[in-house]
């Protein structure tokens, strides 16, 4: 879809400032820090928690059409793999062999003959559990490297249920509703016993199951081409505020927030202002900003979130412009271009 007739693009960079500065506080203040969200929800949510389901409604949506209008399972593959893996092994790499020896507070032989960074990036890389650098961040008040990745495998593995779906015939709008509603009532039978605070954190599969609600939101959308309203649209995001102040608001990020998530990306005629012309800087800016929002604070004599968050930002956006033209554009263009128009061998109505 042409950038310039929806605001996908411009969704997505703002989403990943948001969670820049959102995790600006736990950062330069330590993880107990509530954030301003936090406290007008009671705890519920959190900016950060806001963006990254944007994240995962628009990937619903733009994914399922992906592998519709994919001419074979492999140009699907191939699209998602070029799309993620180069610029986060850049970005691993860089963070196990060239910040990891200059911040640690190892030595650089004890660092370099350490089997942790290693282990963390190839942990890493693979979606397969998490590690950490030795020494690195360790005067900060918190001490991961980098924090944001966390989410990708998630998105990896909701990719994988599109894949799994598509080739076994199944990617239909019927199946996609049944499993949208089964996930969506579990999980609020899930809120109700472990709290709806945003700190009653889910067990790792019951996480799963919340973010691929999301994710299957977005793709009901385009699947049963729901009219996008800006007056129902406000009709949602006034129930999904009340549901912050009142109580219930991570249903309501589940069945309401994709509405107006989508409605926003294309549902409007006007155009959401974001340096679109930059690049695609939504992913870059995401794998980033947490090592350079925590640089920024080791820098910083008495950090503050907003010291921290003021210079992150412009240094992450060079980055994000560094890393979208010279590996992210250069992997997408290895893509095999085929007809948007052509029918799937897999899809069905």
């Amino acid at each position: 879809m042409d950038a310039r007739a929806n605001n996908f693009d411009a969704l997505r960079f703002w989403a990943a400032l948001a969670v820049l500065w959102s995790h600006a506080f736990p950062i330069a203040l330590g993880s107990d820090q509530p954030q301003p969200l936090a406290t007008l929800s009671h705890g519920q949510t959190n900016l950060g928690r806001v963006a990254v389901a944007v994240f995962f409604v628009i990937s619903g949506f733009l994914i399922t059409r992906s592998f519709e209008r994919s001419t074979d399972w492999q140009s699907f593959v191939r699209a998602r793999a070029l799309r993620i893996m180069p610029a986060l092994i850049v970005v691993l790499v860089g963070l196990a062999f060239i910040l990891g020896p200059l911040v640690t507070n190892l030595s650089v032989p004890e660092y370099l003959t350490s089997s942790e960074p290693y282990r963390y990036v190839l942990l890493q890389a693979s979606f397969s559990g998490h590690a950490e650098l030795p020494g690195v961040f360790d005067q900060n008040p918190v001490d991961h490297a980098n924090d944001s990745l966390w989410t990708l495998r998630y998105e990896v593995l909701c990719y994988a249920l599109v894949f799994a779906l598509g080739i076994s015939r199944l990617l239909h709008r019927y199946v996609t509703l049944v499993l949208y509603a089964s996930i969506t009532i579990t999980l609020a039978v899930l809120d109700f016993r472990y709290g709806s605070g945003v700190d009653a954190e889910l067990p790792g599969p019951d996480r799963l199951l919340d973010f691929t609600a999301l994710f299957l939101a977005g793709a009901l959308i385009h699947q049963w081409k729901v009219p996008l309203r800006i007056d129902w649209a406000w009709v949602c995001f006034a129930i999904a505020f009340a549901a912050m102040l009142v109580g219930g608001y991570k249903t309501a990020q589940r069945v309401v927030v994709p509405y107006v998530v989508l409605t926003l990306a294309q549902g409007v005629a006007w155009r959401i202002p974001s340096p679109i012309k930059l690049g695609d800087l939504s992913y870059g800016i995401y794998i980033y900003a947490w090592p350079v929002t925590q640089l920024a604070v080791m820098v910083l004599p008495q950090p503050t979130w907003f010291a921290a968050g003021v210079i992150a930002t412009p240094i992450t956006l060079l980055l994000a412009w560094l890393s979208w033209h010279a590996i992210e554009k250069r992997a997408l263009a290895l893509k095999r271009t085929v007809p948007t128009t052509a029918p799937h061998p897999y899809a069905s109505a």
